[in-house]
């Protein structure tokens, strides 16, 4: 009897040694909304499921995982319902190779299908993090959110889903000494990505989903996006000095602009970008922009 339950072990051993934990992450507005879960679909193993195969599981920041069996070539995530039945499911991702060089998460993109031939909805692969992020490959090449690299170490963009458009980080997105500008047509859902060259980026987004008025809080540990309605914006981006973030659609008194630059002393500009420059006029620091001047809070002084 002790040896057949030795064997039994060894052959438990032998499958937790050979199958692998695969993670997906949403980051997108349309898969996240309304409290979805991700489901997985598998094939080409002995004990394959059937159509939509499982539930994952959650494991925080909008990243969910399961422990495939040995040998699965081919996957695909959904968006099922938070609970209740597995097979109501709303979109799919197209047909997934499992990496082979140590990537397991899946950061998906695209925020919505399109029916009638579209193969699914696409993504990035890279290395999970155990915080919520990936590394060495998908989300830009080892930076979480990815992006472009933009002068100014380290720094802050935003990012998100605008006017139906996946926008990742880039100059245009940058905030120059906490200010950046934002131009929507229909809607946009954004969340700021601190960047520091070489280092996985660290995403700062809402608790929860914030439809305005004006500002809203981010955190780390957040999940969600913060929307705004069509206009022309400054957006300010503010350091509670709590290890949180304000984002605004208008000055906010008192507080403090998160600008990651280092101040320098006398009458001479401080950032790289064309947009804004940093001086300090009479021991005051003060941002200008074009003909505007804003004082450290944000607050236009002229």
């Amino acid at each position: 009897m002790k040896k057949i339950y030795a064997l039994f072990a060894a052959a438990l051993m032998t499958v937790s040694l050979s199958a692998a934990t695969i993670y997906c992450k949403m980051t997108q507005e349309w898969w996240t909304k309304d409290g979805a879960a991700v489901g997985v679909y598998y094939w080409g193993v002995n004990g394959a499921p059937e159509w939509p195969g499982y539930r994952m599981t959650s494991v925080g920041n909008g990243v969910w995982s399961y422990d495939l069996p040995a040998d699965v070539k081919v996957v695909i995530f959904s968006r099922v319902n938070g609970s209740g039945d597995v097979a109501d499911w709303g979109a799919q991702t197209k047909n997934l190779d499992v990496p082979t060089d140590g990537k397991n998460l899946f950061t998906i993109t695209t925020s919505s299908p399109t029916w009638g031939g579209n193969p699914g909805c696409d993504g990035e692969w890279s290395v999970y993090d155990g915080q919520g992020g990936g590394q060495g490959g998908g989300q830009g090449g080892g930076q979480q959110g990815g992006g472009s690299i933009v002068e100014g170490n380290p720094r802050y963009y935003y990012k998100g889903y605008i006017d139906d458009t996946d926008v990742e980080p880039s100059e245009e997105t940058l905030f120059d000494h906490g200010l950046a500008e934002l131009e929507v047509t229909k809607d946009a859902y954004i969340f700021v990505l601190y960047q520091v060259d070489g280092v996985a980026g660290e995403q700062y987004m809402t608790a929860s989903y914030v439809d305005g008025p004006t500002h809203a809080t981010l955190l780390k540990t957040g999940g969600e996006k913060f929307h705004i309605g069509a206009g022309n914006y400054t957006l300010y981006l503010y350091d509670n000095e709590d290890g949180t973030l304000e984002i605004s659609t208008e000055p906010m008194p008192g507080k403090k602009l998160a600008d990651p630059q280092p101040v320098h002393q006398g009458i001479e500009e401080t950032g790289v970008a064309e947009k804004a420059r940093k001086v300090v006029i009479g021991g005051q620091l003060r941002i200008v922009r074009g003909d505007k001047t804003f004082d450290a809070t944000g607050r236009q002084i002229k």
